[in-house]
This record gives structure tokens, C-alpha cells and sequence, in this order.
């Protein structure tokens, strides 16, 4: 997520990577495919998908989303 700002709506992504492999996933299964409403942005930090596996992990925007 890049570039939201506060009352806009968004959409987790309806996606189930760790059926393809071994990953990290820090998004809840009840919460993939639904919508939100963003926020606040709380900042930029390391992705701690890449963390979990040790590699090289560029910042990323990271948003508190509000869901109904």
C-alpha cells in the first residue's frame, strides 16, 4: 500500500500465498477480500515479509484501516 490517505477506501487483497510455499503472512484469513477505510498512516518500515527470511527489506507504508 503506497500513496492512501485517511477516509479512503481500500480492499485486502484476496490472496493465499502460503499455498504456493513457505512464506511469512501477517494478514488474517477474515480479513483477506474485505474493505476498509484507511485511517492514518503510521509510518515506513522494513517489510517483515522480507525479515522473516532474512533478505534484504525495503520500507513500506504502513496504514491503520478501520474494518466494519
Amino acid at each position: 500500500m503506497s500513496g492512501y490517505v485517511p477516509g479512503q477506501p481500500v480492499r485486502v487483497k484476496a490472496d493465499f500465498p502460503e499455498t504456493r510455499g513457505p512464506c511469512h503472512i501477517r494478514t488474517p484469513h477474515y480479513l483477506r477480500g474485505r474493505q476498509g477505510v484507511v485511517e492514518r498512516m503510521l509510518g515506513r518500515f522494513p517489510n517483515p515479509e522480507d525479515l522473516a527470511f532474512a533478505r534484504p527489506a525495503a520500507p513500506c507504508a504502513l496504514y491503520h484501516v478501520r474494518f466494519d
